[in-house]
């Protein structure tokens, strides 16, 4: 039995500027953010597609979106 995993393509980072108001939560249409039952807010980049909706709704601009240092590189073939 084998495991592929393959890195996400984009990353997800959230500042100190963060509030937990889960605006992100609500407006992420692919589950990426999560907020915990202990009011945390955790992130599942797999299904990140860099929409940028989560980072346009977040009222303190916390959110920025970028391309994964692991995601695998375009080439030429």
């Amino acid at each position: 039995m084998s495991i592929d995993f393959q890195y996400p393509e984009f990353e997800v980072e959230r500042s100190e500027d963060c509030v937990y108001c889960g605006r992100c939560v609500k407006e992420c249409p692919n589950g990426v953010h999560i907020l915990t039952e202990d009011k945390k807010l955790r992130t599942r980049p797999q299904g990140c597609v860099a929409c940028h909706r989560c980072a346009a709704f977040c009222p303190t601009g916390a959110i920025q979106i970028g391309r994964s240092r692991h995601a695998s590189r375009a080439n030429a073939n």
